[in-house]
């Protein structure tokens, strides 16, 4: 069956193109019979093998879109993990400077506000502890808390501090309240 359609389609295929060189009256452009048997030795005659299968173009696809899923999922998987490195690096820069302009208050002798700050993106918090019990030295606490209901295990709680002498000493309660 296969063969025969083969052998169709090249009967067809010389039918036009004789039309083709016939074309205006040209004799200069008429092909013989034997132009058309080397075109068709040049391109390896008819033979059963050549081509492809349905069924090996099939297995062909199934596999290059198994590689392409594979390939978006590494994609997606790097793209979280940026997002994620993206959230904490801000995490740590909001507690970073909050912890330097509570030392820079404790060092001029004003006592830091404590505070709890709720408007971060994605819903996560800014907490800031400043403890005094001891009034020669002033102890900061800043902490970035992940939203809760973002039930990721990979999203942990930054929390950073540091202690500075105090040769003057400060006495009274920080206002505000932590988280």
């Amino acid at each position: 069956m296969r063969q025969r359609l083969l052998r169709q389609l090249v009967a067809s295929a010389r039918k036009s193109l004789q039309n083709i060189m016939d074309i205006d009256g040209h004799e200069g452009f008429r092909a013989s019979q034997d132009d058309l048997t080397e075109v068709t030795m040049a391109t390896g005659g008819l033979r059963s093998e050549d081509g492809f299968s349905l069924v090996e173009v099939v297995v062909a696809m199934v596999v290059l879109a198994v590689g392409l899923l594979a390939l978006e999922s590494v994609g997606l998987a790097a793209a979280r993990s940026i997002a994620l490195a993206d959230r904490q690096s801000g995490h740590a820069i909001l507690a970073s400077d909050s912890l330097e302009a509570a030392l820079y208050q404790l060092r001029s002798g004003v006592i830091p506000v404590q505070f709890c700050r709720r408007d971060l993106p994605f819903g996560d918090h800014l907490s800031r502890l400043v403890d005094l019990t001891d009034p020669l030295l002033g102890r900061v606490t800043v902490r970035a808390i992940p939203d809760p209901a973002a039930n990721d295990p990979r999203l942990r709680e930054l929390e950073i501090s540091s202690s500075l002498y105090l040769p003057t000493g400060l006495s009274g309660p920080p206002a505000g309240a932590p988280c």
